[in-house]
């Protein structure tokens, strides 16, 4: 299996380079693809940005402004459907969630607490952190991508 990550600094841009995002994402040739700084609001997410075929994809947008920007940060994780290494492997994940704390709406824990050894921190300083959007949590059973 291969997993490649990559700072595109604005996903638009890298996928004009490319002219489709799907030629960027088969220009890898990887089974995960992890891109930091797409510098997208969840409103910008349109299926020419987010959707290639033979592909699913994560992501996780600012939902803060900083400095007057939003849209500043923002990470995406692409998960190939079928592994081009190996007809046993499979890159999909079988869970997935945005932010690491768990106090997202969208937590796999469903229950607005924070995940183990996070106790110690004060809710609204972990919200502030998961509100950047830096991290998706992908889990593939043998291992997990941050």
């Amino acid at each position: 299996m291969k997993i490649v990550t990559y700072n595109v600094n604005g996903l638009r841009s890298r996928i004009s380079q490319f002219g489709s995002l799907r030629k960027l994402l088969t220009s890898f040739d990887a089974d995960i693809i992890c891109l930091q700084e797409t510098k997208l609001r969840r409103q910008e997410l349109t299926a020419d940005l987010a959707m290639a075929e033979g592909y699913e994809s994560y992501f996780s947008c600012t939902r803060t402004v900083d400095k007057g920007r939003t849209g500043y940060a923002g990470v995406a994780t692409f998960c190939r459907v079928k592994s081009a290494f190996s007809s046993h492997e499979v890159a999909l994940p079988i869970a997935a969630e945005e932010g690491f704390t768990g106090l997202l709406e969208n937590s796999l824990s469903g229950k607005g607490e924070a995940h183990e050894g996070l106790e110690d921190f004060a809710k609204d300083d972990l919200l502030k952190v998961d509100n950047e959007g830096r991290c998706v949590v992908t889990d593939h059973g043998h291992f997990g991508e941050y």
